[in-house]
């Protein structure tokens, strides 16, 4: 295996390991069918139909189907919001999360990795453990915000917004970074506004 493909399945490992703040230990995880450097995004969603959710809140403990941005986004969607090849297998931890992890369309740039999550995580669980970052970043997403992870921080940043059916992340990182915290949260947050752009309403 080249030594650039070596480093960026590692660098997968390392920037997509989180557990669901909310414990749910009758949830084992659960990965999906094997979708490891694909030539492009076509394994992540069976046809191009928009997906199904709109801006809003949502309760943590609520009886709806968690938005999955790993199967239900469209994969000409990912591709003009510049995510570009899914790396490793997408985690499944239902009814709590699901996750999957791209790299960036412009890898000359970007030499880190994208994480699309959908969860139940309430804003409020994030502010209670210390995690937030910023509460109303300037953004064109109503209700966006940028929080990490605990020990995955500065390294990378999530950018989220809340969905009818639960939470929807954008997380940026790169390994030994050399860029400053408030630099990787916009990437993050640029790539949530694209996202949300190319969604449409």
């Amino acid at each position: 295996m080249p030594a650039r493909r070596l480093l960026i399945a590692v660098c997968a490992l390392a920037l997509t390991a989180c557990t669901p703040l909310i414990d749910d230990p009758s949830s084992p995880s659960t990965a999906a069918p094997a979708a490891s450097e694909t030539s492009g995004n076509e394994s992540t969603t069976a046809d191009a139909q928009a997906p199904t959710f709109e801006l809003g809140e949502f309760d943590p403990e609520g009886d709806f189907e968690l938005f999955d941005p790993c199967t239900e986004i469209p994969a000409e969607v990912l591709t003009e919001a510049g995510f570009g090849k899914q790396i490793g297998e997408m985690d499944y931890e239902l009814p709590m999360s699901v996750m999957c992890s791209f790299t960036s369309t412009d890898a000359a740039q970007l030499r880190g990795l994208f994480t699309l999550t959908g969860d139940r995580n309430p804003q409020s669980k994030l502010i209670e453990r210390g995690y937030m970052i910023d509460g109303s970043p300037a953004s064109s997403v109503p209700g966006a915000y940028l929080h990490h992870l605990g020990d995955d921080f500065p390294g990378s940043c999530s950018a989220a917004m809340h969905t009818t059916r639960g939470r929807l992340i954008v997380k940026y990182g790169e390994i030994s970074t050399e860029r400053s915290s408030e630099e990787i949260c916009s990437i993050a947050l640029h790539q949530l506004e694209a996202l949300k752009e190319n969604l449409g309403d």
